[in-house]
């Protein structure tokens, strides 16, 4: 009799690990974004003295952008806990720079592609059969650039302001869902400890070289999608 409920056990747990039920929120949206970068860099000046010396200076550089994200929910036999994934290309109107005490707002004429990813868990609370509460942390990667040129002769002007960055992200977010409609609205915001930047302008003279950099990014967004759900295990059956 042992040994009967011993296989009758082993088969039972065996076909609950076969039985997967996979629910997958896909999500369209738009978003806005404010992305930022920061660092310390240097500029010749020449002293009363006439002898040329490197000042140390602060750089900021706050870019006004927006674009459209898709992302990915996914969640496994009812568990709060799932997979969350997102993407997003961003258009960049102006970047806002600070440098040897000056800031300046630059129109972005040039066409820049600009994107940004984020990996990471996500755990979902119902409130009750259409709404919940989700948030996310995950590992997030930033590239966003902004580029100005004129040319006409003696008034000729260039500059770039672009930043890469690779850290942590955080989504708080609320989920609407109805049968297989989805809709979400939330904040993602996210820090870039690995932060590269580039910058220069033809009008101001200053270092390329970037020291102490950081990034940071606010994305407010709202998407509407569908839910998806494929049980695995329907199609497991004892043999004869």
């Amino acid at each position: 009799m042992k040994k009967i409920l011993i296989l009758l056990s082993s088969i039972f747990v065996s076909f609950n690990v076969f039985c997967l039920e996979t629910q997958t929120d896909t999500l369209f949206g738009g978003f806005a974004d404010f992305s930022g970068a920061s660092g310390k860099t240097t500029y010749n000046k020449m002293d009363s003295d006439y002898v040329t010396r490197a000042y140390e200076c602060d750089y900021a550089s706050k870019f006004k952008a927006g674009g459209g994200l898709l992302g990915f929910d996914i969640f496994f036999n009812d568990f709060p806990l799932g997979i969350y994934a997102r993407a997003g290309f961003l258009g960049v109107s102006e970047v806002e720079r600070t440098v040897r005490n000056t800031t300046k707002n630059i129109e972005n004429t040039e066409f820049t592609f600009n994107s940004f990813y984020s990996l990471g868990a996500v755990y979902e609370f119902d409130i009750n059969n259409y709404l919940s509460l989700c948030g996310a942390p995950s590992f997030s990667m930033l590239w966003i650039s902004s580029e100005y040129a004129k040319y006409a002769g003696l008034a000729s002007r260039a500059t770039i302001d672009s930043l890469w960055g690779i850290g942590i992200a955080g989504d708080v977010y609320a989920k609407f869902r109805y049968k297989y409609f989805t809709a979400t609205a939330g904040v993602q915001g996210a820090f870039y400890p690995l932060a590269f930047i580039e910058s220069a302008d033809s009008e101001v003279q200053y270092s390329q070289v970037f020291d102490n950099t950081s990034g940071y990014s606010i994305r407010p967004y709202i998407a509407i999608g569908f839910t998806f759900k494929e049980h695995t295990g329907s199609t497991i059956s004892p043999s004869n």
